[in-house]
């Protein structure tokens, strides 16, 4: 497997004969290309992917940072899955997107691993002032 990062929260996940493009910011309807697949922006909330994992049975998780409401200075971590064919995994978290609190303002996960027993696990930072 080969992870490229493009920048901010943009990833290219290449994985046996698959090719997939992971990108928060994409609007409209995605193109599932032939060699690839293109994902959107799951909710309306400002959100920073940071890390990409791929589970055993395909699926994708990216780790990063939701503001808590629109225009809030406050972060929390949060954790998407996507499908192995591109969909949001609604079975993950809250309809596919995972948040948790650590802090009155400000927490980012910037690392992701998939256990063996396929747990997820996030680390990143916390803090009480805004970065």
């Amino acid at each position: 497997m080969k992870i490229t990062w493009f920048g901010h929260s943009c990833f290219r996940v290449e994985t046996g004969s698959s090719v997939i493009l992971i990108d928060p910011f994409l609007k409209g309807s995605p193109t599932f290309g032939k060699s690839g697949i293109a994902m959107g922006h799951p909710s309306p909330l400002d959100e920073n992917g940071f890390a990409v994992a791929v589970q055993s049975d395909g699926k994708i998780v990216v780790a990063g940072d939701s503001q808590v409401f629109e225009g809030s200075f406050e972060r929390v971590f949060m954790a998407t899955r996507y499908t192995a064919a591109g969909a949001l995994d609604t079975s993950f978290g809250d309809h596919g997107i995972a948040q948790m609190s650590f802090g009155p303002l400000d927490a980012t996960a910037k690392v992701v691993l998939i256990q063996p027993d396929g747990k997820i696990v996030l680390g990143g930072t916390s803090s009480t002032t805004i970065n």
